[in-house]
């Protein structure tokens, strides 16, 4: 429902949007170890292998941009895997990210087959790739894209408070999702924990 109501938006959304200037402020430049050859310019109707064509940005961090965009290719099916629509997102790792990394637990996670419930709630890869340009290589990961974050989720409801039965409900999810992923395939995610060694 929300990914029809988005399909429906998305055009208008676009429609208007011009190439980004060169010169034009990026937001990963407001980052403070920002450094400009590590982030790959990807602009508004850029097009990558000839099959994503790139609406709007969703959002940055140290790492990568993150875009929404259209998969031209697409063709529905009645595959498992497929989507009602052909809308994907493309992560745009930086020159010196560890996408490729990111993309091997993707895979293992992808090609794992179990008949363990929390397989079907763990993001899966759809493609990989790499775009260069003449100094760097940026590793770019290919998914479907995701609803609201929980926060939003939140804050749409009265008094911004979600019920005891919706916790319950997310954490279970929440649980069943990490025990496929620590105890079918061994995988952990960690990261730097501000404070500890």
């Amino acid at each position: 429902m929300l990914l029809r109501r988005l399909s429906q938006r998305i055009t208008p959304i676009v429609t208007g949007v011009r190439r980004s200037s060169h010169t034009a402020a990026w937001e990963e430049e407001t980052l403070s170890k920002y450094v400009p050859a590590q982030f790959c310019r990807v602009h508004i109707s850029d097009v990558f292998k000839k099959r994503y064509e790139v609406l709007l940005k969703l959002g940055y961090g140290g790492n990568s941009t993150v875009w929404l965009c259209k998969d031209l290719q697409y063709q529905a099916s009645a595959g498992k895997d497929d989507l009602p629509h052909p809308y994907r997102v493309l992560k745009v790792g930086t020159s010196n990210s560890q996408g490729r990394h990111e993309t091997d637990i993707l895979n293992l996670i992808k090609y794992t087959h179990t008949d363990h419930v929390g397989q079907y709630l763990v993001r899966t890869l759809c493609d990989a790739f790499d775009i260069s340009d003449q100094n760097n290589c940026f590793h770019v990961i290919v998914q479907n894209p995701l609803g609201s974050s929980l926060l939003d989720y939140q804050g749409q409801q009265p008094e911004h408070q979600l019920l005891s039965v919706q916790v319950r409900f997310f954490l279970l999810y929440l649980l069943r999702a990490l025990d496929f992923l620590h105890n079918e395939i061994g995988v952990i995610h960690t990261g730097t924990i501000s404070g500890l060694p």
